[in-house]
């Protein structure tokens, strides 16, 4: 390879140390310009978030949407009494779901950590959502184990309203850096709608690579 990259350095007469070229490279990187962005990802805030609800819905997916976080707890109770679930939830463990009260949910077993195959529904937080096609970004972590994400058959995902970004470009700059220092998380996961596959005589099913139901909490 570095051959290569030696001979097209040659045929150009340039070579690695080449003032001009480096600050080229400098200059795309400090301030690359932005790529094509869709006219319905540069619309209003609630414009936004109306299209986020709307984009997540055409998939079956289904919204709530809650002026305060306090009100999360009795969303969660009313969709598992809605559709009939066992009232044990395996959630995430960081900052904004932990500050979820559940104290008035007495008959709701909340536990936290990775989930199981034994596991049925979830919760979890994206650290943001684009509205250009109702996908929500979600980190893994200790705090967030990716196994939420795609093992239940049901995942809740809560998302303040404030972190609805027009497009994926916007999507990336709300990356958590601060929580595990200065690097990328190990994955994350793009999730527009429940799992859905029609790759096999193109028969639509449901749960092929994760849960089969979607329940979006925006929170604000």
């Amino acid at each position: 390879m570095n051959g290569f990259v030696k001979n097209i350095r040659r045929a150009l007469g340039v070579t690695a140390s080449d003032p001009e070229r480096l600050e080229v490279v400098r200059k795309h990187l400090d301030d690359h310009a932005r790529n094509l962005i869709p006219e319905r990802a540069l619309r209003s805030h609630p414009e936004l978030v109306d299209n986020f609800i709307k984009m997540l819905e055409s998939v079956e997916a289904t919204v709530a949407h809650l002026s305060e976080l306090a009100d999360v707890a009795s969303e969660v109770a009313r969709y598992m009494i809605v559709n009939d679930l066992a009232h044990q939830l395996k959630c995430g463990a960081d900052k904004l779901i932990g500050e979820i009260d559940w104290s008035e949910q007495s008959d709701l077993v909340i536990m936290s950590g990775p989930a199981t195959g034994e596991d049925v529904l979830s919760l979890t937080h994206a650290f943001a959502g684009v509205s250009e096609t109702g996908t929500l970004f979600v980190a893994s972590g200790p705090e967030n184990p990716v196994t939420l994400s795609f093992l239940p058959e049901t995942n809740i995902v809560l998302i303040r309203v404030r972190d609805i970004v027009g497009s994926y470009e916007d999507a990336w700059l709300k990356l958590p850096w601060g929580t595990r220092g200065p690097q990328m998380p190990r994955t994350v996961n793009f999730i527009s709608g429940p799992s859905r596959t029609a790759d096999i005589e193109q028969t639509l099913i449901t749960g092929a690579h994760g849960p089969c139901h979607l329940h979006v909490i925006v929170v604000g």
